[in-house]
């Protein structure tokens, strides 16, 4: 759970496309809290992987290619299709047994 004193987090998504070997940059990921205190989660494609003729949408429901920001305040502020790309519980618990803490944000667990 992210509270108010924690920072700001911004990452850059990858994704290997189908029949490829080779990760490419999606888009870029931010995870900020409103003035309420809200975890607040922000997608943008990058232009480079928009016009991917190969690009294929991370979330077809949630995320589909588009250059505009998306936005979500549910689970945390962690899109569905980010959060599944996560550890299941059991890595989750080797995680926090390597960094000595428990539990993390969701984040922690993603990067």
């Amino acid at each position: 759970m992210t509270t108010s004193k924690e920072s700001p987090t911004d990452c850059f998504v990858y994704i290997t496309l189908p029949e490829k070997t080779t990760p490419v940059t999606v888009g870029r990921f931010s995870l900020k809290q409103d003035r309420r205190g809200t975890s607040v989660g922000q997608f943008v494609y990058g232009r480079s992987y928009r016009d991917n003729p190969d690009a294929v949408e991370i979330d077809p429901a949630e995320l589909q290619i588009a250059a505009r920001a998306y936005e979500t305040a549910a689970m945390g502020g962690i899109f569905g299709s980010l959060r599944d790309a996560g550890p299941d519980h059991w890595g989750r618990r080797l995680i926090e047994k390597y960094v000595g803490k428990a539990p993390l944000r969701e984040i922690d667990y993603l990067l």
